[in-house]
């Protein structure tokens, strides 16, 4: 528990504002452990937040005559209540695993910006206090492996659902953001008696959000699918051949911007010498000449599309001399 008093004084209208606070910190934690394999957690924490002081104060800032910021000697301090459930089970000698988990957290009195435009069509910020806003997702991950003295396996899969909600105040109207995402990806590992390993991911992401208010011809969703694939070919004890390749689909993206980008990478590695000490390495980047940064942005008040050129093709050769080694 912690207590504050806050006065501020303000100049301009000699007046004093006095606020004063009793901070709670509640915490609890609680473990479980049915058996030597499994454990189950629950914690929960609460935490405050205070208004600043430029929050506070009833001075216009008008450094931007377009864009005029107040204070609200009215705000009260936010508190965040949060909530983590965890289940972990492993089996022996790691062979296989499994991780889930619920997160929630919920928010009141909240401190946001309201917007609103004056009668001149100045744009008007100031905080305020909302209620009604939360966040939660849901985990899950699961691993297994498979192993002999040549080989090796290993396979695992997941998935995350998120949901929240946000508050939004423009020229007095409030408007409720309600998003959902949903992200289940599976991916395989192998190696071969140290001559080759190769491994592949596959993730989608689904997110929609959805306004209290119809926001008519706006589409607030995306579906992005990401594929990764890495090969290591070990030709003899010095000499490694390396490729990566990397693919993003977006098929909600907007007319004009690119819906799919495959970024390629291969690579060469020799060790010299007869300690191995030194390694050169050769390496060419975006060999498809694809390289570039396309996504979408979702937020409480708009979406945006994006589409951003990046380091194009080229080619690395290095060199590294290990002194450990000398």
């Amino acid at each position: 528990v912690s207590f504050l008093r806050q006065d501020n004084y303000s100049i301009s209208r000699d007046s004093l504002l006095r606020q004063r606070y009793v901070n709670f910190f509640p915490t609890a934690n609680v473990g479980f452990e049915p058996n030597v394999t499994s454990n189950i957690s629950f914690n929960y924490n609460g935490r405050t937040q205070q208004p600043s002081i430029q929050q506070l104060q009833p001075v216009a800032d008008n450094r931007n005559p377009l864009y005029i910021r107040l204070g609200n000697p009215s705000l009260q301090p936010s508190f965040t209540h949060s909530l983590n459930l965890n289940l972990q089970s492993q089996k022996p000698q790691g062979k296989s695993y499994m991780f889930t988990g619920v997160n929630y957290s919920t928010t009141s009195n909240q401190i946001i910006q309201e917007v609103y435009y004056d009668s001149v069509g100045r744009q008007i910020s100031r905080p305020v206090n909302t209620d009604g806003n939360y966040g939660g997702s849901l985990y899950f991950n699961y691993g297994r492996s498979w192993k002999n003295k040549k080989r090796s396996m290993r396979f695992t899969l997941g998935s995350n659902l998120n949901l929240n909600r946000n508050t939004v105040v423009n020229n007095k109207v409030k408007n409720l953001a309600n998003s959902y995402g949903i992200s289940p990806n599976i991916g395989f590992n192998y190696d071969m008696d140290n001559k080759f390993d190769f491994s592949t991911r596959y993730n989608v992401r689904f997110n929609d959000t959805r306004y209290s208010i119809e926001q008519r011809g706006q589409v607030a969703s995306s579906v992005t699918q990401n594929i990764q694939l890495d090969l290591n070919i070990h030709l003899t004890k010095k000499l490694t051949l390396e490729t990566d390749i990397n693919t993003n689909y977006n098929n909600r993206i907007a007319p004009g911007f690119r819906k799919s980008v495959t970024s390629w990478t291969a690579a060469a590695n020799l060790k010299l010498f007869k300690k191995e000490q030194c390694n050169l390495r050769l390496v060419m980047y975006d060999i498809l000449k694809q390289n570039t940064s396309v996504y979408r942005n979702i937020s409480q008040t708009f979406v945006e599309d994006v589409q951003q050129d990046v380091l194009g093709q080229y080619f690395m050769v290095s060199f590294t001399y290990n002194i450990k080694k000398f």
